[in-house]
């Protein structure tokens, strides 16, 4: 998601591109439905999934890896 809205702001420049792309990080950060954190900055890992009871403590790559560039797409566009 995050991805798609970065390309999305440097074609068209529609600055609700780039709030999205800073709310699909933020989502990593704990705006989600929950409230839970998936991204653990003291690991530098992203957790796997979101229950009801908040996070999987898994840290699998395609989980980190979309954390990450999540986070480094928001601070990209800022």
């Amino acid at each position: 998601m995050a991805d798609a809205c970065a390309r999305a702001w440097l074609i068209t420049g529609d600055e609700a591109w780039r709030d999205r792309v800073d709310l699909a990080a933020r989502w990593f950060m704990g705006l989600n439905d929950t409230g839970a954190q998936l991204y653990e900055p003291s690991s530098g890992g992203g957790r796997d999934g979101l229950t009801q009871e908040g996070t999987n403590h898994n840290q699998g790559a395609e989980s980190t890896l979309a954390a990450l560039s999540a986070l480094q797409l928001a601070r990209l566009v800022a």
